[in-house]
This record gives C-alpha cells, structure tokens and sequence, in this order.
C-alpha cells in the first residue's frame, strides 16, 4: 500500500478564511465556533491557526465587544505573529470576500472534517512505522493506533464541559434531588437487588468507579456476577473477564438463576427433575436478556476495552461496565516502566472510561497477602486504587461471634473448608470509601448451594434453612 504524496492534504481555504472572517464581524459565533474548533490547530493554513487563536484571546480576556481587526492584529503583534498573517491587509481581504457570517458554525465543520482527515493520514504513516519497529510488540502497537483512530471520531469540543442548563438534563439532578427529600428511599442509581447494598450506595450510579477488593477466592468475582443477575433484565451489562472465559461466566449466571451448584451435579453424574426443570427456566431467561449483555474475553488494554465499550453502545446503551480483573489489563509496552506507574495509568483510564461512556464502572481487584498493611495498603497497585476509585468495598469470610455478639474476620482457608463442608459462608462487604454516600459494613451469605448466590442480610439464613 502506498500513500498519494503528490497531493496536498486535504484541506479548503475558503472554510478556513471564512470562520475567521465570519468571527471578525459577527464575534457573537465565536462560541458557537469555538464549540466545533477548540483551537487554531485545526486549521491547515499557518495564518488562519494563528488568527483564530488570537481571536479567541482577545474574546476569553476583553469579551465579544472587544473581537476586531485592530484588537486583534494588536494581540498577534505582541506575539510577533502579524506578519506570519498577512498583516491587516489580510484581514480586509478575507472579510471583503465574506458574503454572510451566519454560514460560521457550517464553515468550522468543514475545517474540523478536513483536519480529522488530516489525522487519518497521520496514522497511517505512524502505522508503516509503527510495522518496522522491534522495541515495541504488535499487539501494543495496534492498541495505541486504534486509540489514535477512535480519538478522530470524538468531538473535539465533547469533554470540554457542560452548560448548567446541559447538566440539569443529562445528569437529572434537580429531580433526583426532589425525589430523595420526599421520598427518602429513592435511589440516585440503579438498583443492585440487595437493599443493604443500594442503602449504602444508593443504587450504581454513571459515571463512578466502583473497586471490589478480596483475597483470592473468597468471592469478588461472585459478587460481581450476582449484580449482573440481579440487573441485567433492566441494565445493558458488558463484562470483560480475563479468568473465565465467556461460556464460563455464561455458565455460572444459569446456575445462579437456576439456584442450584452445578458441580455438585456433575460431581453426582445425574441431575433431578426439579434441577432440569429450574435449569431450562434459567436457560429461557438467559435468552430473555438478549443483547443486555455483551462478555468480552482476554487480557485486553484499556484502549480496547474502550473500542468494544462504544461499539456496544452504539446498539443501544451501556449501563454498567465489569472489568473482571482490573489487575490483568495489559499496558502499552514502555522501557523504565514499573507496576506502580501502569495501575496508576490503569484507574485513572478507568475513571476517565465511566464519565467517557456514561456508565457504571466495577473493577474487581486482588489484594496482597501482607498482613501488615491496613487493606487499603494491601489493595495490588497501592494507594492509586483507592485514590481514583469513587467506591471502594472489601470482602472477607466472617463468623459470629456469641460472646462478643459481633462478626469476626477467619482465615481464608477456614472459610473454603466451611464453604465446602456447609455450602455457604457468611461474608463481609465493608465499604470502605464512598465519596457518594455512607461508609460501613454490610452482611451477607454466599451460597454455592444455590448456584453462587449472596443473599442479603437475615433473609440469607432463612433461605438455607
């Protein structure tokens, strides 16, 4: 393949001169350009970069009655720029030629379409170089290009803020505030099924990163899937798991709905009539979700993950996002890199990922085995977890205790020999931080004799009995 260097990029000079022209004369479309071209480097013509920005300059410091050919060839005059325009020669020339400024905000798409084209051809250089490279596996370099192709298709202008009137209607604050004063048990979020969970957390809400904590097998995974369960009938769900595999998470939500442990029955060779009966319900219902839920497989890069998420939204929606685990996200390959520097480039893509896609982010997480650190100090990659992550909430095997007449923490191994002889164990999910609410613990029991279930609260114990 090989690229037409004989043309110029595309670029119209016409646009170009137009959106200034039309700014100088009408500086009330300033903002309405300024949404659709953030800045000059958009523009292909050295003088048109410079003049844009100095109008915006001139409109940022002194306001709209202030934008002129004068004020502005002032501004670029300060920089030793006015000759790099033309001078104000130029400027005559340009407006003379306009015929209308409310053809501004149509001119600037133009300009913004001719640069994001622009973008393309860059790429694909960076590409044929990106081919020759040795110090850099192809894997992370096509994480990195396709982060660079998925950058053209976002507005330039879409993460720059919101109006307060924007605010109000996306995010519905003044209703849901007005909800929760009369009807105090409201949820801001999405339910999650579990009341004691939705006290604490006031249901999942978009936008926040939501870090579930635990030893290996103790059950984060679990808790995870529980809330796809409990959800995904009314939630679009995307889960990427890099343990599982996507048949084997399909297999522990249909023995979740079906309530029963599916390795007891293979262990046993035959299944019953009730178990046939609730599996081919659970299977029904599994269909019944359909496109709510969408399993992504492998240990992928956040620049991947990112691509899938949009495609997935793009067919109707994402509400909650589970990385299943955070700590196998794979990082571009860099020399002099550590750990530490990739988790904390990790959570802060995370965050950056919820408020991106309007969604519910939960990251399952490992915790080291140092006995020493608090837990916060023994969550894998440090303090950076806690830091970025809006929720944090920890899980560990508990007992009661009679005679102090509280839950007590047992080692881990105690919990699986219980979990294996009982078929249930009693856990605490402790949460630890939560910048949108309450902070405490809370009670349930995990029950591989009904498929995997937490159950909330008291009510667990009685649906073992």
């Amino acid at each position: 393949m090989t690229f037409a260097l004989d043309r110029l990029p595309p670029h119209d000079t016409e646009a170009e001169e137009s959106v200034v022209a039309a700014c100088l004369v009408d500086p009330g479309r300033i903002p309405v350009v300024a949404n659709v071209l953030p800045d000059g480097r958009m523009f292909y013509h050295e003088r048109c970069c410079h003049a844009f920005d100095a109008i915006l300059r001139v409109y940022v410091r002194e306001g709209a009655e202030a934008v002129n050919q004068v004020t502005v060839a002032h501004d670029l005059a300060a920089r030793d720029q006015l000759e790099l325009v033309g001078g104000q020669t130029w400027f005559g020339e340009i407006i003379r030629r306009l015929t209308t400024s409310s053809g501004a905000e149509y001119y600037a798409g133009i300009v913004r379409e001719s640069a994001r084209r622009r973008s393309l051809l860059t790429i694909g250089s960076a590409a044929q170089q990106a081919a020759y490279r040795e110090d850099e596996d192809v894997e992370t370099a096509a994480d990195r290009l396709v982060e660079s192709l998925t950058t053209i298709g976002r507005s330039p202008a879409g993460n720059r803020g919101m109006s307060a009137v924007d605010i109000l209607d996306r995010g519905g604050l003044e209703a849901a505030m007005y909800r929760r004063m009369n009807e105090p048990r409201t949820l801001l979020g999405m339910s999650t099924g579990f009341p004691s969970l939705d006290f604490y957390l006031s249901g999942l809400q978009r936008g926040l990163v939501y870090v579930v904590a635990a030893e290996t097998s103790v059950g984060k995974s679990l808790l995870a899937h529980n809330l796809v369960h409990h959800m995904a009938d009314q939630h679009r769900f995307m889960v990427v798991t890099s343990e599982m595999g996507a048949r084997a998470v399909g297999s522990r939500l249909l023995h979740l709905h079906a309530g029963f442990d599916g390795w007891a029955v293979r262990a046993r060779g035959w299944a019953t009539p009730e178990e046939h009966a609730a599996m081919e319900a659970a299977k029904a219902w599994f269909e019944r979700l359909g496109e709510n839920l969408y399993v992504l497989e492998g240990r992928l890069s956040v620049s991947t993950i990112r691509m899938e998420a949009r495609a997935y939204r793009s067919r109707g929606g994402l509400c909650v996002l589970v990385i299943d685990h955070m700590d196998h996200i794979r990082v571009p390959f860099r020399k002099n890199s550590n750990r530490a520097e990739d988790i904390e480039e990790i959570n802060a893509e995370l965050h950056a990922l919820a408020v991106e896609l309007d969604c519910a982010v939960i990251a399952v997480s490992h915790m080291n085995r140092n006995t020493q650190a608090d837990r916060m100090g023994r969550l894998k990659g440090g303090s950076s977890k806690e830091q970025d992550a809006d929720v944090v909430m920890f899980i560990s095997p508990v007992q009661f205790d009679p005679t102090l007449g509280v839950f007590v923490p047992i080692p881990t191994t105690e919990a699986l020999r219980r979990r294996g002889q009982d078929g249930h164990q009693t856990v605490e999910i402790d949460v630890a931080k939560n910048r949108e609410g309450v902070t405490g613990p809370l009670y349930m029991t995990m029950s591989w004799n009904l498929g995997g279930r937490y159950i909330d609260g008291e009510s667990g114990q009685e649906a073992l009995l």
